[in-house]
């Protein structure tokens, strides 16, 4: 894990992360990559933050976005995680609301999205971030 994580809070540590992306519909692949962090305080995913060149009246310009937390929840509002039993890899993390928040996890970003190695990173994620809640 890199040192300069900005949406890191002065008063936790990084535990554990893992690669994760927002599932399409049917949750067969990730609609927007990032990575899922685990503090001693919350559960933060950060968007992979993306640079391209767009045209703007004829100039070149680059633009990014990404980057920051994208979502975020302090363990003691999270009830609990764990894998859906549908979807591959996914995880489903309850904290009240009505639908639980989504995230397919890899094993590694270059991991082919139909890997069992993405599954094993899924369980252990799942344990993780479990005994977190709970303690």
């Amino acid at each position: 894990m890199k040192s300069d994580q900005g949406w890191l809070r002065p008063d936790e540590r990084a535990v554990a992360d893992w690669p994760a992306g927002v599932p399409t519909a049917g949750g067969r692949g990730a609609r927007r990559g990032g990575r899922l962090h685990l503090t001693t305080q919350r559960l933060v995913w950060v968007p992979l933050e993306i640079t391209t060149v767009v045209t703007v009246e004829g100039a070149l310009l680059p633009t990014s976005a990404g980057g920051g937390a994208g979502w975020e929840a302090e363990l003691s509002s999270v009830t609990g995680v764990s894998a859906d039993p549908d979807h591959r890899a996914t995880i489903l993390i309850a904290d009240g609301s009505a639908v639980p928040i989504r995230y397919l996890i890899q094993a590694r970003r270059s991991t082919p999205l139909w890997s069992r190695k993405n599954q094993v990173a899924c369980d252990e994620a799942v344990a993780r971030i479990n005994v977190a809640i709970e303690g």
